[in-house]
């Protein structure tokens, strides 16, 4: 179970200072105060002393209380007059969430976060106390999560167990999922709907009792949403176990429902009905495959806002974004970017504060006239468009001790530390709109859309291309890394996009004076960054394809550096990968994608390093178009003598069945890729008994390398430490050697790796049996068959 602190109350703080940033930030400069209409001086309704708080604080409006909750107290203020009407301390407080309908809350507190507490709406009194007992002394940390229904409390610990007890008087009222002993159930609640993933041990499921995960790639498990208050099942909806599952905040709403559950390796938020599992439309950006969630700020007027914890890849500074979706079709109405959150939230720039029916409101920070103070504007964006709709009025921040804004049924509530300020919001007026001073940009800059994404501008071809097949008929991911993980078993892709557009920065020079760094100065020390910080292992699962440096590139934008290549590993498997760094004027591009299999006889589809290189390429392409800059074309390479290889396992099978191999599996099914034979031969599930894999390179279109350049350095990267040379076999060859006898229980082992460049050919075999003493004829039969296979590739 993964476990989220303070699910709809502490991360809903978090998420409303989405959008903070540093106080000297180029939109602070002096404006002219001739030409700016300025919105009317808001002053506080009240201000009410809070209790102090190192945790962030939610505030909630229900009936005539406004609740203020934080892992450290529970407050109850009037809403009109802000006078507290009681408080309660949380002794060792750990977590709490969002109240129900009636305003009661519940707390996690205690020595190892295992006490819940009930908080009465009415007096502030305790309601009732329980204690959840651990699951495992060994392993269980504690932790435990809690939700409030109006008449549960859903309690989910360890492992996926989920308790559900009476909100009335605490009594347990039995264990909706009970704890499985491969750890691999899953679960999480909004206090309404319980969503779990319903991972039932089997006869093959080992007795670990929390050791850790164990994958479940058989047989098949469950979704299943339950109604909290009654315990019933609404639905079940069985799935493969092969990666699928839910994490916490997998009920992204229970009114629209709405769902994020991972399916295949991809986690997609979905509208769902109560009275059946299957999916409806799907609503916003992956997830991400094994973490990431949505954050709601706001739903009004049947559209939902929010933001994701995960964002694409961007410097210190650079801007997140906020997104607006039609609850019912799922459509995206619009996303904006907002300033990033890089100082303390005192220094607040431009923050998300709520939603209601009037649109989005933002709180802005603008320096004054006189240089040295500040004041809080409230912005209004559309709802349905995202676009200015003006200002809600002003605050002088000097009067105000508010870092942190929130809105709550017709209030803006400022939370500072021990006081809560609450303003009444106005109409906002269209004719008066925040100003701003244009920095000094310079002709030809790209200058920043905020309502625009360039880095999911990848097409579905590319994609495609990139072999990301089930990835392109699904949304963007949210953080512009595309990925797929065991899809199918053992084979691994993945891509990723950054995009960073740089902006003229004012600063002053060492005598105060002031002075500004043009937006190409700005991209070329991102480029320079970026660079050093390059990660050949962007996946970080069974195989890298071991990739060098970035090297310059002549005849891309006004800097580029690339690299790329594959590496065979017999029997292993293969990993391909690309990166490629493009600087055009004051934008700055990066793509990195790499694509493998770690099993040879499984069906992983990989594409070719070709592939992956004009894969690469045509992204860096497309997201700079969408910006308006156009990258010259590259002069084609060498595509090299042989284009197309033929099938293997074709070329093979009389050999392979007169050596008593079954039929053999082509991992790179004929016509995925012209240039890539694999096949692959089993014998009593071990792990290849007889592996082929053949490439024909073409030349690289990110450096001009030519076809036989590239197989030569294809064939350098995989040659082992141990091989010896051939003679005969295309231009070079070796062999590696293994022979392994164990006298102890009789088990003797003789492999053959060959591995030869030919052209442009790159030909890998890999041959093993088990007996004593076959070393010779293995190595024979070894031979035989890559020769066999040269020829075939030749004609």
């Amino acid at each position: 179970m993964s476990l989220r602190m303070a699910r709809a109350g502490l991360a809903t703080v978090v998420a409303l200072t989405v959008a903070l940033s540093g106080c000297a930030s180029t939109d602070d400069k002096k404006d002219d105060s001739s030409k700016v209409s300025l919105p009317n001086p808001l002053e506080p309704a009240w201000v009410a002393k809070a209790t102090e708080t190192t945790f962030g604080v939610a505030v909630f409006r229900r009936g005539d209380r406004l609740l203020q909750v934080s892992q450290e107290s529970v407050t109850a203020l009037d809403p009109v007059s802000g006078d507290v009407v009681w408080n309660r301390p949380i002794p060792q407080g750990c977590s709490a969430g969002e109240p129900n309908a009636a305003g009661d809350v519940v707390v996690v507190f205690g020595e190892g976060c295992r006490d819940v507490v009930v908080i009465d709406s009415e007096k502030g009194t305790a309601q009732w106390r329980a204690h959840i007992p651990s699951i495992s002394k060994q392993y269980d940390s504690g932790n435990v999560v809690a939700s409030i229904g109006d008449r549960t409390v859903t309690v989910i610990q360890f492992c996926g167990q989920v308790t559900r007890l009476s909100l009335k008087d605490g009594h347990r009222l039995g264990v909706l999922s009970p704890h499985d002993v491969a750890c691999a159930n899953e679960a999480d609640s909004d206090g309404q709907v319980i969503a779990v993933w319903h991972d039932p041990a089997t006869e093959a499921t080992p007795d670990d009792h929390g050791t850790g995960f164990i994958p479940p790639w058989d047989g098949a498990a469950s979704f299943e949403l339950y109604d909290a208050d009654s315990g019933k099942l609404l639905w079940r909806r069985t799935r493969s176990r092969q990666d699928s599952g839910l994490d916490a905040g997998a009920v992204v709403s229970s009114s629209p429902l709405i769902l994020a559950l991972r399916e295949d390796g991809h986690t997609l938020m979905r509208r769902h009905s109560r009275a059946h599992g299957r999916p409806g439309a799907t609503v916003g950006l992956q997830l991400g495959a094994y973490r990431g969630f949505f954050t709601p700020l706001g739903t009004a007027d049947g559209v939902m806002v929010g933001t994701y914890d995960t964002s694409p890849k961007s410097p210190t500074g650079a801007p997140r974004r906020v997104y607006a979706y039609d609850v019912t079709t799922g459509r995206e109405l619009w996303s904006r970017a907002v300033s990033a959150n890089t100082l303390s939230p005192h220094y607040a720039s431009s923050a998300v504060a709520g939603v209601d029916s009037e649109g989005v409101v933002v709180t802005e920070r603008r320096m004054r006239d006189d240089g040295r103070s500040f004041e809080i504007w409230l912005a209004r964006w559309n709802l349905r468009t995202g676009e200015d709709a003006g200002t809600a009025g002003r605050i002088d921040e000097d009067e105000s001790q508010a870092v942190i804004w929130q809105v709550s049924d017709g209030l803006l509530l400022g939370q500072g530390r021990g006081t809560l300020e609450a303003y009444e919001l106005e109409t906002a007026d269209p004719d008066v709109k925040l100003p701003g001073t244009e920095p000094a940009w310079a002709e030809g800059d790209v200058r920043p859309d905020p309502m625009s994404e360039p880095c999911a501008e990848v097409s579905r071809q590319t994609l495609r291309t990139l072999g990301l097949r089930a990835s392109a008929a699904l949304p963007a991911p949210a953080n512009c890394t595309w990925t797929e993980t065991a899809e199918p078993r053992y084979s691994d892709r993945s891509l990723r996009v950054s995009v960073h557009v740089a902006r003229p920065t004012e600063s002053t020079d060492e005598e105060g004076q002031p002075k500004t760094m043009p937006a190409v100065d700005g991209a070329r020390a991102v480029a320079a960054q970026w660079r050093k910080e390059f990660n050949p292992d962007l996946t970080g699962g069974i195989l890298h394809p071991g990739l060098g440096a970035p090297h310059e590139v002549d005849g891309l934008g006004d800097e580029a550096y690339a690299t790329s290549g594959t590496r065979f590993a017999g029997s292993i498997g293969v990993t391909t990968g690309s990166y490629l760094l493009v600087r055009a004027g004051n934008v700055v591009v990066e793509v990195q994608a790499e694509g493998g299999y770690d099993v040879a006889h499984r069906q992983a589809t990989p594409p070719s390093l070709n592939r992956i290189e004009t894969g690469t390429l045509a992204a860096a392409r497309e997201v700079l178009a969408s910006l308006g800059v156009t990258l010259d074309a590259t002069e084609r390479p060498d595509p090299g003598r042989v284009r197309r290889v033929g099938d293997v396992c074709a070329v093979l099978r009389a050999d392979a069945a007169s050596l008593g191999l079954p039929a053999g599996h082509s991992v790179t099914p004929p016509g995925a890729d012209p240039r890539l034979a694999d096949c692959a031969w089993e014998q009593d599930d071990s792990i290849g008994d007889l592996a082929v894999h053949v490439y024909a390179a073409g030349g690289n279109p990110l450096d001009g390398d030519s076809a036989s350049t590239v197989a030569r350095k294809v064939f350098a990267a995989s040659r082992s430490r141990d091989d010896k040379p051939l003679r005969g076999l295309g231009e070079k060859a070796v062999i590696s050697r293994w022979d392994q006898t164990e006298a102890a229980d009789g088990y003797d082992l003789s492999e053959r790796e060959v591995l030869l460049v030919a052209d442009n050919l790159v030909i890998e075999l890999s041959y093993s049996r088990d007996g004593a003493g076959l070393g010779e004829q293995v190595e024979r039969d070894a031979l035989r068959m890559t020769r066999k296979v040269l020829d075939a590739t030749r004609k």
